[in-house]
């Protein structure tokens, strides 16, 4: 029969024979997510560029972007430098528009806009 210390030592021995295998990150299940080639573990968040907030949910990348209006009446609307939102150059004047505060979905390289959480309500293209 097997004492506490036989015990031990079986699963000590049996961590260095893994270890020894040379197991992969790839043969671990993880709940982590990849962006642009970096992995991020589950429940990180990260700030890809100044316009957008990131977050690892379950394996999944959640983005958003901060809600913007949308210059209406403009015929050239630009995203000034260092700026999130676009103006109108015409006047240098923010106009009034649409609001797209939502969250911005990737899954499978494609990116998808919606203004719900669940993902099987997305909708429209970003």
């Amino acid at each position: 029969m097997f004492s506490f210390v036989d015990i031990r030592v079986a699963l000590l021995l049996s961590a260095a024979v893994l270890l020894a295998r040379g197991l992969s990150e790839e043969d671990v299940p993880s709940r982590g997510c990849t962006y642009n080639g970096k992995v991020y573990g589950d429940q990180d968040r990260w700030k890809p560029d100044p316009c957008q907030f990131c977050f690892c949910n379950s394996g999944m990348v959640l983005c958003s972007m901060p809600g913007c209006m949308y210059p209406s009446g403009c015929t050239n609307p630009i995203v000034p430098e260092g700026q999130c939102c676009p103006i109108c150059p015409d006047d240098g004047i923010k106009r009034g528009g649409g609001s797209r505060t939502g969250i911005l979905w990737l899954t499978g390289g494609a990116a998808k806009w919606s203004q719900s959480r669940d993902q099987s309500k997305r909708e429209g293209c970003w």
